[in-house]
């Protein structure tokens, strides 16, 4: 009859497993070839592409409406499936698939782990990102266990996903497990593109120790001991550079009821020395500080630096405190009274964080308030000593609010800010004059959460943590 001898359904395509040159995958079904229709989630490949006939949009997940085992929330949309990078910018689309268009999953690399964490901190150099935790315990991805460390995973800053691409471990590096274990209470980072530099607060046995560090992206670091048998915690601690390049950080008291500041000036973060000549470290007792929430400090003026926080003594008021950095000795630092602001006086935060937009002249607070239960973003428009709400999330929960934390993009013109309160988690932002909020979605409850707006000022990484247990997520905000 003249048939061709391949092609046993007759449907003009030879048997790809029968011939070499043949392209029928089911050469017993004549409505199975290449030039078929594909008929999605029957369990056909009728066009013999090869798909996952559970995958319509070619993502790498099946559909979770039409498979038992699909975990894709929008078959047709190849941009959404678990994981994926949420846009906040496209407000129909859940690309995360964490059950909300208006909400960001977090996740997190298995390969490392921590346990007993303490401060996280988020940074970008010119090619890379880094979280950098302290924690009682680190496992790497090579199973090795170290204790009372501080470590930081990094990734490529154009490609935050997926596992951690490195560690650098800046603080001593012990894999045996000591008997008077070290409690790292607090630390900060400055990340530059070949070093890492910190600061950071120990509790071994009754000690308390402030010490500085200097670490290469390598791992190679060098730490140092700035004061010892301090009576109070140090945590909260706030690292930057002044005017002049000078480092300075300064830490609340967290713990005693007369409450104290711990500020310090060097000139460089040597490691041959604990400060160099010309620096110095200052204690200062505040009269009914309680015990203080955020305690943040940025230069906002020339030779000025402004330390903001909660003050517990006052029932929650946010306070301001105000440094002259011209000093050069402990002797002759100037350092205000606490003050506070026309319209902040009746607030009451259960935390807050600070930062100066340079760009604009503007500072800003966001602030976690738990008498009106909301998060507030405040603007001092040209340092004028006058703060306006500029955006607000109206909290549903009964819980007390937690902990909040701010990020600027001067590209955008753009304030971010992450918190958490109790089984409520979010992101408040504003943008040229436009407040936007969004959901955070978490598996757990964390003990505490960062932000950072990467440099493009549209996408930014949150990560929020127990002392556990760690989740992270990068998306898109325009």
């Amino acid at each position: 009859m003249g048939d061709d001898d391949y092609d046993q359904d007759g449907d003009g395509f030879a048997s790809a497993a029968e011939s070499a040159e043949g392209t029928d995958c089911d050469d017993l079904e004549a409505s199975t070839n290449p030039d078929a229709t594909e008929t999605w989630y029957d369990g056909v490949d009728s066009d013999c592409l090869g798909d996952d006939d559970y995958d319509q949009d070619g993502d790498g997940f099946a559909s979770a409406a039409e498979s038992t085992d699909g975990t894709d929330c929008n078959d047709l949309e190849a941009s959404a499936y678990p994981g994926a990078m949420e846009d906040l910018s496209e407000a129909l689309i859940d690309h995360d698939c964490d059950g909300s268009a208006s909400s960001v999953g977090l996740y997190w690399d298995s390969s490392l782990e921590w346990s007993g964490m303490g401060s996280i901190r988020l940074g970008e150099t010119s090619d890379r990102f880094y979280i950098s935790v302290v924690a009682e315990d680190f496992t790497d991805s090579d199973a090795t266990v170290y204790f009372d460390l501080g470590v930081a995973a990094h990734w490529d800053n154009t490609a935050i996903e997926g596992e951690a691409e490195g560690v650098v471990f800046w603080s001593e590096k012990l894999t045996v497990e000591t008997s008077n274990r070290q409690t790292l209470t607090g630390h900060d980072m400055l990340f530059e593109d070949d070093t890492l530099y910190g600061v950071m607060g120990t509790l071994e046995g009754t000690s308390r120790t402030i010490k500085l560090f200097r670490s290469d992206t390598s791992g190679n670091t060098d730490v140092v001991s700035i004061g010892d048998n301090y009576t109070t915690d140090i945590e909260n601690m706030t690292l930057w550079q002044d005017d002049n390049g000078h480092y300075r950080f300064a830490s609340c008291d967290t713990e005693t009821s007369n409450g104290r500041i711990v500020y310090a000036l060097t000139n460089e973060i040597r490691l041959d020395d604990a400060l160099d000549p010309n620096g110095f470290l200052y204690q200062a007792s505040t009269s009914g500080m309680g015990d203080p929430a955020g305690c943040v400090a940025q230069m906002t003026e020339p030779n000025t630096a402004s330390l903001w926080f909660a003050n517990e003594g006052a029932g929650g008021t946010p306070m301001e405190h105000v440094f002259n950095t011209t000093s050069s000795d402990s002797s002759s630092l100037s350092f205000s009274t606490g003050s506070t602001y026309p319209g902040f006086s009746e607030l009451k935060f259960a935390d807050l964080d600070f930062l100066f937009d340079d760009s604009q002249n503007d500072s800003w607070i966001a602030g976690t308030l738990y008498l009106e239960n909301k998060v507030a973003l405040y603007r001092n428009p040209g340092l004028s000593g006058v703060y306006s709400e500029e955006a607000v999330t109206l909290l549903q929960g009964s819980e007390a609010p937690q902990q909040v934390s701010l990020t600027h993009s001067p590209l955008t013109n753009t304030v971010l800010a992450a918190w958490t309160s109790g089984s409520e988690h979010g992101l408040t932002w504003w943008n040229n004059g436009t407040a936007e909020s969004a959901e955070l979605s978490l598996s757990f409850e964390p003990t505490g959460i960062e932000v950072h707006l990467l440099d493009d000022g549209v996408h930014a990484v949150v990560v929020a943590h127990s002392s556990d247990t760690i989740e992270m997520a990068l998306f898109q905000l325009f």
